[in-house]
Parts: structure tokens; C-alpha cells; sequence
């Protein structure tokens, strides 16, 4: 067990693609990959996850969702993870809905928890599990922007039984390409993918 090779999920949650969250994400796995872990990215606006009917409490009684869509994968994929990585803009001080709804459909993962009391994952794995955030912003000095984001983020990852480590929070990148015009914040999300590989926090 000690010679696994580590595996990193990298989500990018923004509707558009290849935006600035999307570039400090890539940024920040060129650092992981760095560090020898191996990487797995997926674009959620390209998913078909349909929204949580929670009230259907099928997941209350099975701990599991029983809508059939793209969740499915990434339920596997959260739950075999060590490393999870999410990249999203801010929008209205708060996440974006593609990555909402997958949150919410992590409704089924908590049932199994919570109400069923049973384990998500093999209390070996769970000490490595970790993970962060690279949030964006348009705005500038806006007290609170992160704040909801951050929290969500933090009860998804308890959730999932995730050490939630840390994030890199940029603000005043609004054009589609803001990001790549600072080399400063490009290697920043590099030194924060690396950090985030670490298992040392």
C-alpha cells in the first residue's frame, strides 16, 4: 500500500472552457504531476448529471442515487481518489451551478453515512485523502466573495471523508484570458498544486 501510486481528480467546474479557473487549474496539475501523481480531469459542464431530487428519499433508504446520468462515473471516481482538486469562478458569491449539482447529488454519499452508518472508505486510505480549491473571481475587495463557496466545498469534502487543505483564491480576472497575462499568478498555481500533492499539512 505504501508504494501506490497517488491519484489526483482534477474538476473543472466552469461552464466555459478554458477559462481562467480552467488555466490555474492546469497550471496547478503540472505542479502535481511534478510530485509523481498521477492525474485524472474532467470538464463537469461536458457531464449529463441531471439535478438531486432529494425528496424522492430513495438514497434515505438504499445510500444510493438512483438516477441513472454521468454521476454514476463520478461517484467511483470521488470515492477512489486521494487527491481531489476542484477549479470554479464565483458567481454571485458562490459556486457555479454545474459543480452545485454535482454536490447535490453527493446526497446519496451522505445518506450512506449519516443515515445508513455506513463507511464510504477503507479507514487505511482515509489518512492521505486531501484536497483544495482554485476559486476566481471577477470582482475586486468585495468583502465575502469566497466565503459561501468555501464553506459548501468544505461540507462536500467532509462528506467524502477529504481533508480539505486549503485554497488559492484570485480576484480581478474577468477576460476570458486575464489569467495567462500574469506569470506571478501562473506560478503560484503551481506551487499550490505542489503543495496540495504533499501529504505532509
Amino acid at each position: 500500500m505504501k508504494n501506490k501510486k497517488l491519484n489526483l481528480l482534477a474538476i473543472a467546474a466552469s461552464p466555459r472552457r478554458n477559462g481562467n479557473s480552467e488555466t490555474l487549474l492546469d497550471r496547478a496539475v503540472v505542479g502535481v504531476r511534478e510530485k509523481g501523481l498521477s492525474v485524472k480531469k474532467i470538464i463537469l459542464s461536458e457531464l449529463d448529471i441531471k439535478p438531486c431530487i432529494a425528496g424522492c428519499g430513495a438514497c434515505y433508504r438504499l445510500g444510493e442515487c438512483v438516477i441513472e446520468d454521468d454521476m454514476q462515473a463520478l461517484y467511483r471516481d470521488l470515492l477512489t481518489l486521494d487527491v481531489l482538486l476542484v477549479s470554479a469562478p464565483i458567481y454571485f458569491q458562490g459556486l457555479p451551478a454545474q459543480l452545485k449539482c454535482a454536490i447535490d447529488r453527493c446526497q446519496a454519499l451522505w445518506a450512506r453515512k449519516f443515515i445508513l452508518k455506513k463507511g464510504l472508505i477503507d479507514k487505511r486510505l482515509k489518512a492521505r485523502r486531501r484536497g483544495g480549491a482554485i476559486l476566481v473571481c471577477a470582482s475586486r475587495n468585495v468583502k465575502n466573495t469566497f466565503t459561501g463557496a468555501i464553506i459548501t466545498l468544505k461540507a462536500w469534502y467532509n462528506t467524502l471523508d477529504i481533508h480539505y487543505k486549503k485554497e488559492f483564491l484570485t480576484e480581478g480576472l474577468e477576460a476570458e484570458a486575464d489569467a495567462l497575462k500574469h506569470k506571478e499568478l501562473l506560478r503560484g498555481a503551481m506551487r499550490f498544486g505542489r503543495v496540495l500533492a504533499e501529504r505532509r499539512f
